[in-house]
Parts: structure tokens; sequence; C-alpha cells
């Protein structure tokens, strides 16, 4: 199972609605309360978690949200080639 964990992206947002140079503020009023479309997010974190079924439950093997700091992360960073994590 993946789990990704976004933020807006606020100047890809700006850039395509013609509010470069605005502030922050200013973009996030103009996204509003709603969930904004999925090409206007950036990823911060992406978690996974490999599990198993026992005759009677999912029995859990690895879980894992690797830190990366600044950089953007990939799903295929997350595993070395045999699927473990790395």
């Amino acid at each position: 199972m993946w789990d990704l964990e976004t933020v807006p992206d606020l100047a890809g947002f700006a850039a395509a609605n013609d509010l470069v140079g605005k502030s922050d503020v200013e973009v996030r009023e103009a996204i509003g309360d709603k969930f904004p479309k999925h090409i206007y997010h950036s990823i911060v974190c992406i978690g996974a978690l490999i599990a198993h079924w026992e005759p009677d439950h999912w029995a859990v093997d690895a879980v894992g949200a690797p830190h990366v700091g600044e950089r953007r992360c990939s799903a295929h960073q997350l595993l070395d080639l045999e699927g473990n994590f790395a």
C-alpha cells in the first residue's frame, strides 16, 4: 500500500492562473477552501506498507517513509532492486 502526502503547489497554481508575483496569502485565497486539483500539489512524503494475509489477520512485513530532506523523492527511491525498503 502506498500513501502520498502533498501540499499545495502555490507557484504552479499561480503560474496557471495568472497570479505570478502575488503573495502566498493571495494565491491561497484564490485556491479557496476547496481541494486543489492534483496537478497543483507537490509530494512531500511517500510512505509504503508491505503486508501479507495470515489465516485470520494481516501481518505487516515492512513499513517505511524515509526522510529525504529538501530534495524530492519518488517511489522507486523507497525500494531497492529486490523490493526491500532502502
